[in-house]
């Protein structure tokens, strides 16, 4: 009789022991698996946030862009130029070689929504490029020839702008700049004030006179 409750004994434990194994290899399963599982940490890495850099507005630092290690093709000596006379050197792409979708985003802080180019022709005395913006905002760049005295007589009625090319102006919310025979005209829309929009015209004046040689 003895015998017979050891037995019962012994096999009683060997299955409570067996219970206990499974139930351990259960709960190890569920923690790998947690483990697993990105936590809140994790699963927002990489995502705007707290600590990582987002979008900036406004004009792009105030600070003018150097030209591309490639670059624009460089202008040719601009000679005297008298309105009626041959045309002296070509005029690039605007749109293409100076003032691309790129720079107008640099400079603006804006995305480009759309884009009204010349469909100019060769030897043309007139190119530019005209960037409809983001908010309603708008970048006009054009390039043109010009003479000083020309110059003076169509611009010289607007505010005087020192260090700017040869002489610069700017009136009716155009920066008009000249360097020798060649006038820059930059016209900005789209800032918080009208000299925001004018510093924006500066800035970007001053890079499109890198690409300008000295007169």
């Amino acid at each position: 009789m003895r015998r017979m409750i050891l037995v019962a004994v012994i096999a009683a434990g060997a299955v409570f022991v067996s219970g206990c194994a499974v139930g351990t290899g259960s709960t190890a399963g569920s923690a790998q698996s947690a483990a697993a599982r990105p936590g809140p940490d994790q699963s927002s890495a990489g995502q705007p946030g707290a600590g990582q850099p987002g979008p900036t507005g406004g004009p792009a630092g105030q600070t003018a862009m150097s030209p591309p290690a490639s670059g624009p093709p460089t202008l040719p000596g601009l000679p005297p130029f008298v309105p009626g006379t041959p045309v002296p050197f070509q005029l690039p792409d605007v749109c293409r070689d100076i003032v691309t979708k790129d720079v107008a985003t640099n400079y603006t802080g804006k995305q480009v929504q759309q884009v009204n180019i010349d469909h100019a022709q060769p030897g043309a005395t007139t190119r530019y490029c005209d960037y409809q913006l983001v908010d309603g905002a708008r970048l006009y760049a054009a390039l043109s020839y010009t003479s000083a005295e020309a110059f003076k007589a169509a611009v010289g009625k607007g505010a005087p702008i020192a260090a700017v090319g040869n002489e610069a102006y700017w009136l009716s919310g155009h920066l008009f700049v000249r360097r020798g025979a060649l006038q820059i005209d930059l016209f900005y829309i789209g800032g918080v004030s009208d000299m925001a929009n004018f510093d924006v015209e500066k800035t970007l004046a001053l890079s499109v006179l890198e690409w300008v040689p000295e007169s």
